[in-house]
């Protein structure tokens, strides 16, 4: 009797998005960090890819070479499969892309601004003092403060 791989299959959890933007027309997800404490808000490494509109070679290159490649994750969302990594990751490849000319006006502006958001999300009611605790916490713990 063969085996019906659809009922063998492991099941992830559904991962929503904090936060979608609009970036360089393209739709652009910010995820909750999936380690333990404060953190910034990570961001679909996939999405960021789409928006900077990098070329398949340099995406595979991104894939097998990245040293950093330990620090994503692998989560299921409504629309498929995605990689989410955290900020550092974003900034990084963000400021190269500015260097050799890739991105224009205001892209790492509206990728800031959409981590705000996210991060604000992620603190739903807390009181303002509260807030401001965690948000010191994640620059903190992602080295942001560095």
């Amino acid at each position: 009797m063969p085996i019906d791989i659809r009922q063998s299959a492991p099941r992830f959890p559904v991962c929503p998005p904090l936060h979608t933007i609009s970036l360089a027309g393209h739709p652009f997800r910010y995820f909750r960090s999936p380690l333990a404490g404060a953190h910034l808000p990570w961001h679909s490494a996939d999405d960021l890819q789409l928006c900077l509109a990098l070329p398949s070679q340099a995406r595979q290159h991104l894939l097998r070479q990245n040293p950093y490649r330990d620090a994503t994750r692998v989560i299921a969302t409504v629309s498929g499969i995605t990689t989410i990594a955290p900020h550092f990751m974003a900034q990084g490849l963000i400021e190269a892309a500015a260097d050799f000319g890739l991105i224009q006006g205001d892209f790492e502006a509206a990728y800031v601004k959409g981590a705000s958001t996210a991060l604000k999300s992620m603190m739903g009611d807390l009181p303002p003092m509260a807030r401001l605790a965690f948000a010191l916490a994640a620059f903190e713990n992602d080295g942001a403060s560095q």
